[in-house]
C-alpha cells in the first residue's frame, strides 16, 4: 500500500497560497511491519497575494529565499498553477499530514487522510518530543523538514500501535483499493 506524507508552508490560514510544497512518498508493507520511502517532492512558490509578514516570521519564506530555493526551478510561479504536486500523489492510498484539515484545504484528493496531530497530539514538535524522536527546533516549518518528522510520527505510530493504524486507514478505503 501507497502513502503520501504531505507537508505544506503558506502565506497564512485557510485559503492562503501554498510558498513550500513537500511530500514523501512511502510504501507500507501491514505484514512486515516496515515502511520504505520511495520518492520526495519538495517545490517552493510565490503567493498569490500580498506577503504576510506574520507568515514570514513563522516560516523565513519571502520572495528573495524562495528565489534561491525555487534554482530557477522550471515549474510554475504559483501553487495552484502547478499539477506536478497532484501527480506525485496520485497513486498514494493514503495520506497523512501532521494537522490534516489544514493541509488538505490546499490539496483535494480523494484519499483518506490520517492526522498525526490527531493520534499523537499537540504541535509537530512536541509530539515527535514526547516520543524520543530528535529534532532540529530550527529546521521546523520547512515543508521537507516538517513532513520528514510527521513521516517519524508515522513510523512510530505503525511501530507501536499497528493495529490501530492498519484499521484507521483500511475501514476508510474503498473495497476496490485494499490489496
Amino acid at each position: 500500500m501507497i502513502g503520501v506524507v504531505i507537508d505544506f508552508e503558506t502565506n497564512g490560514f485557510y485559503g492562503a497560497s501554498v510558498l513550500s510544497a513537500a511530500g514523501i512518498l512511502i510504501s507500507v508493507d501491514w505484514e512486515r511491519k516496515k515502511t520504505t520511502r520511495l520518492d520526495t517532492f519538495l517545490r517552493h512558490y510565490y503567493p498569490v497575494e500580498k506577503w504576510n509578514p506574520y507568515a514570514q516570521e513563522v516560516n523565513g519564506l519571502s520572495a528573495a529565499q524562495i528565489q534561491i530555493l525555487r534554482e530557477d526551478g522550471e515549474y510554475p510561479l504559483y501553487f495552484r498553477e502547478d499539477q506536478s504536486f497532484f501527480e506525485f500523489c496520485s497513486n498514494a492510498n493514503f495520506a497523512v499530514a501532521h494537522n490534516a484539515k489544514f493541509d488538505r484545504s490546499f490539496l483535494s484528493l480523494s484519499i483518506p487522510w490520517l492526522c498525526t496531530m490527531e493520534i499523537c497530539g499537540g504541535k509537530l514538535v512536541d509530539a515527535v518530543k514526547r516520543r524520543g524522536i530528535k529534532v532540529k527546533e530550527s529546521e521546523l516549518h520547512q515543508a521537507l523538514y516538517d513532513a520528514k518528522m510527521c513521516l517519524k510520527l508515522f513510523e512510530y505510530v505503525f511501530e507501536h500501535q499497528h493495529k490501530y493504524l492498519k484499521s484507521a486507514i483500511i475501514n476508510k478505503l474503498p473495497e476496490s483499493s485494499i490489496v
